[in-house]
C-alpha cells in the first residue's frame, strides 16, 4: 500500500485480484476475503446459497 492510497482502495485492489469470473470462479477465496474484511470492520457476515449461486451479506450487528 502506498502512503497516499486509502486503505479502502487497497482492500478493493486485493479483492479484484481474486478470480471470480466464469468458467472457473474461485468463490472460496472471495468468501474468505469478505469474511475476514467484515470481521476487521466489526460487521456481521453471512453466506447463503440460492439456486446454486453463492451470495454474501455484511451488515451492522443488531442492537442488543
Amino acid at each position: 500500500m502506498s502512503a497516499a492510497e486509502h486503505i479502502a482502495v487497497t482492500r478493493f485492489r486485493e479483492y479484484l485480484r481474486i478470480k471470480t469470473v466464469h468458467p472457473n470462479p474461485d468463490y472460496a477465496s472471495a468468501r474468505t476475503f469478505l469474511e475476514a474484511y467484515a470481521a476487521e470492520l466489526g460487521l456481521a457476515f453471512r453466506a447463503v446459497e440460492a439456486s446454486g449461486s453463492p451470495a454474501r451479506a455484511c451488515g451492522l450487528p443488531a442492537p442488543p
